[in-house]
């Protein structure tokens, strides 16, 4: 199929077409006078010599296959019928003059630069007529044009006036026959998650596949040919501009509104068919493809807990329910590894500086991690009551956690399992998701007391700052947190809200989602955008927040509280996430 660039670029030649045939000629006398065999009170047709001048172009040294460009007429035409009628043709339907030439090259055509000019005389009455000239891809034989022969264009002048011992000349358009329509996109692959509107290009081809530019789409009897355009296989998700072509145009456009993609599309790659269908000649049509949007790959029984990517560009998670640590390829084939502590609920997982994924043990007062091999190690921590609950890469290349057992912070080195703790200021504070920020130093979330704090991991100083209700702003219970495309540390509220807040400290601002949706993961994705979960049954869904606050949401996940939770930007581009109540691995593109 022709390029879409290559169809609208022919679209700019519309002038060409004009005057493609001009007929001059001097007439004589023939008759001289009426017939002494003519029957009384009848006079005879006064018939001259007209000559009729055809230019046959060659070929676009631009063109390519089979589908060229018409400039004046078809390249190609190698025929040619020329009938004369008294005006109105409509009411003399007899032709009173013929002819049909060979205009494939000699004696009547001459070859130039610019292609073949041929020359025909034709009888032609002299008074008011009406010229009929059709091309064809096939040269005559014995007089006439075969069979097989296809119609590539066609032309008329209508009430011309030709007089006796004068040059003559008449100029008319020669239109291209409608034959088929070509369809093409611009963009043959869609982002399901993104809205876009992209061109589309219509192009009439003739018989034998050239792109005709013309300011009317015709027939082989030169009438009106109009297009409908109609599109089908994604619902309500694709929108035409426009429905009916009667001329060329290049400012058609589809629109993909991702907005309407329902939870069962989203499971599956939509295919959209743009369909032209002429009202004389064959329909064409042109596919695109919207993307697989959300994959799921089950791990039964498992109730993943977090995901991270390993330094082998797998997923991990760790899978609480069974106390195993999984891996799983990006195209989802899976394998799991047994904690080396039975019951050990193992949850929030990151990636060490030694390349190994470390993990939380929540039933358990140890941190665990696991080599690319599978190989599983534990490090015990030196308080009983110690509950670790998320770990973090920290920038002075330690591993970090949270320690909601003893309201703590802690590290703990990559070898040697040398462990530090640091009490939180706030008691009871329950803190949640832990991550390097910006400025060096460990931020955590502290559900219980409506705060985040931030640590600095060379003294161990923490920092507590405000966020939500207890800044002023309606949310609750900060769960995870990410360091943002902007520079802020975003963090999502259980209770409902995105909310940002600078380094320093200063500047929370909080954006209010859905009531109850429970936000959850936080992290960043591909197009620099803030990518979150919603785990309440309210929201089971992903979203995507931009840092002016705009949020974009998705389908709700196909299964009824999926829980998701955890999400990390996966080495394949796409979102992959946990849904610990569904137990499986999701992958948003």
């Amino acid at each position: 199929m022709t390029s879409f660039s290559s169809l609208t670029s022919r679209a700019r030649v519309v002038a060409q077409l004009i005057a493609a045939v001009s007929i001059t000629g001097a007439l004589a006398d023939c008759g001289g006078g009426e017939s002494s065999s003519a029957s009384p009170g009848v006079r005879p047709i006064v018939m001259g010599i007209l000559s009729v001048r055809f230019i046959v172009p060659a070929a676009s040294a631009t063109a390519t296959g089979r589908r060229r460009r018409i400039q004046s007429v078809a390249s190609n035409s190698k025929g040619l019928s020329i009938a004369v009628y008294k005006s109105p043709r409509v009411s003399n339907p007899i032709a009173l003059a013929t002819s049909v030439v060979d205009v494939s090259g000699g004696p009547v055509c001459a070859v130039g630069s610019g292609g073949r000019v041929c020359t025909v005389p034709i009888p032609a009455p002299v008074g008011s007529d009406d010229v009929v000239v059709t091309s064809y891809d096939l040269a005559p034989v014995a007089g006439t044009i075969p069979g097989t022969a296809h119609q590539l264009g066609w032309g008329a002048a209508a009430a011309q006036t030709v007089t006796a011992a004068t040059s003559n000349s008449v100029s008319f358009t020669m239109l291209g026959v409608l034959s088929s329509v070509g369809v093409s996109v611009a963009l043959p692959l869609v982002d399901p998650s993104v809205s876009i509107t992209q061109p589309v290009a219509i192009a009439a081809l003739d018989a034998d596949g050239n792109v005709i530019i013309a300011d009317t789409y015709s027939d082989a009897g030169g009438n009106p040919v109009t297009i409908s355009l109609s599109i089908g296989g994604a619902g309500t998700t694709t929108t035409l501009s426009t429905s009916t072509l009667s001329s060329p145009t290049s400012n058609i456009t589809v629109t993909y509104n991702a907005a309407n993609l329902t939870t069962a599309q989203s499971t599956t790659a939509l295919s959209p068919t743009i369909t032209a269908t002429p009202s004389s000649g064959s329909p064409g049509s042109a596919s695109f493809t919207v993307a697989q949007q959300l994959s799921q790959f089950p791990t039964a029984g498992s109730g993943p807990a977090s995901i991270t990517v390993g330094s082998d560009g797998n997923l991990w998670y760790p899978e609480s329910m069974t106390s195993t640590i999984g891996k799983m390829t990006p195209a989802g084939v899976a394998v799991s590894y047994l904690t080396l502590t039975a019951s050990a609920a193992p949850v929030g997982s990151s990636l060490g500086a030694d390349g190994n994924v470390w993990f939380a043990e929540s039933a358990t007062n140890k941190v665990g991690s696991v080599t690319p091999a599978g190989v599983v190690s534990e490090c015990t921590l030196p308080n009983t009551s110690s509950r670790p609950a998320v770990t973090a890469k920290g920038s002075d290349g330690n591993v970090w956690f949270t320690d909601t057992g003893i309201n703590a912070v802690g590290k703990i080195t990559t070898t040697g399992c040398t462990v530090t703790t640091y009490t939180i200021p706030t008691a009871s504070a329950s803190p949640a998701g832990i991550t390097a920020g910006g400025d060096g130093r460990m931020w955590f979330a502290e559900s219980a007391a409506n705060k985040v704090g931030a640590i600095d991991t060379s003294t161990g100083t923490i920092t507590e700052y405000n966020v939500g209700v207890s800044a002023g702003g309606t949310g609750t219970m900060p769960a995870q947190l990410v360091a943002g495309p902007d520079g802020r540390m975003w963090l999502t509220e259980t209770s409902g809200a995105i909310a940002a807040i600078n380094t320093s400290g200063t500047g929370f601002a909080e954006y209010p989602g859905v009531a109850g949706s429970g936000f959850s993961g936080i992290c960043v994705g591909r197009d620099n955008q803030v990518w979150f979960t919603e785990r309440a049954p309210q929201g089971n869904r992903i979203g995507e927040i931009s840092t002016s606050g705009a949020y974009v949401s998705f389908p709700t996940l196909p299964a009824a509280s999926s829980a998701p939770s955890y999400m990390v930007l996966g080495p394949d581009g796409r979102m992959w996430f946990v849904e610990y109540q569904n137990a499986s691995i999701g992958a948003m593109q």
